[in-house]
């Protein structure tokens, strides 16, 4: 069984090919494809990734988008996906193999449609939160998407989900969220495509110093965006 994890990456250069590294080695050699897709960096990541593409070996390959937010690159990487086991992962390293392979786990051996790392449920743990004011915003986010799309799963937000090859296959064609929002247009669609996703405790190593949520002022910036994207969502699909 081959297992495609796709890497969205904005300017990771410092971080994926530690990543990279652990993937390749550690989380079924020889079963896995890494697509790592950046989407508009400014800085070495592309370079980063093709010596990492070197020395690991063919496992990786890349794209190069020079513009569009995570979820555009998460969505062309799923175009070029070629496993029967299809997902995503952030570049930063916050969940390791070992974790991501419980996803593997519950899908295969529990019959899921899909599973998602989650870090509030009873027996996930978070290692290394700095920021009082992002685990504010974290719940204050899950709320205002309990109450728009009733979701059955506390984090929509952890960067570590894996699906079965048809699921993605069959709401692909209307995920239409760009940005950092896209994983609840996907887990909407997929409820209500009938699919049943699993969310599975996980240790989760907070990295915060991402381009995107660094400072206080990027996250308040990034979190309002977020909310927005929401309710553009929900009036996109409100009469489908």
């Amino acid at each position: 069984m081959l297992i495609s994890i796709v890497i969205p990456a904005y300017n990771e250069a410092k971080r994926i090919r530690e990543t990279l590294d652990r993937y390749v080695k550690d989380f079924y050699p020889g079963q896995t494809e890494i697509i790592v897709v950046l989407n508009g960096c400014r800085d070495d990541s592309r370079e980063v990734v093709e010596r990492a593409i070197k020395e690991l070996g063919p496992a990786i390959r890349y794209f190069d988008l020079k513009t569009g937010g995570k979820g555009l690159a998460v969505h062309y990487g799923f175009q070029k996906a070629e496993g029967e086991l299809v997902g995503f992962l952030d570049a930063d390293g916050s969940t390791s193999p070992e974790e991501y392979r419980k996803l593997v786990e519950a899908i295969l051996q529990k019959k899921y449609d899909g599973a998602i790392a989650s870090r509030w449920k009873k027996g996930s743990q978070i290692i290394g939160r700095k920021s009082p004011l992002r685990k504010l915003t974290s719940q204050g986010f899950h709320l205002v998407t309990k109450l728009l799309f009733w979701l059955p799963v506390r984090d929509t937000q952890c960067g570590a989900k894996l699906f079965r090859r048809e699921v993605v296959q069959k709401i692909l064609p209307n995920l239409k969220e760009k940005n950092m929002a896209f994983d609840v247009e996907l887990l909407w669609l997929a409820k209500r495509a009938g699919f049943h996703i699993t969310e599975v405790p996980s240790v989760w190593v907070d990295k915060s110093s991402s381009e995107m949520l660094g400072s206080t002022t990027k996250l308040m910036r990034t979190s309002l965006n977020m909310f927005l994207a929401l309710v553009k969502i929900r009036f996109q699909h409100l009469f489908k």
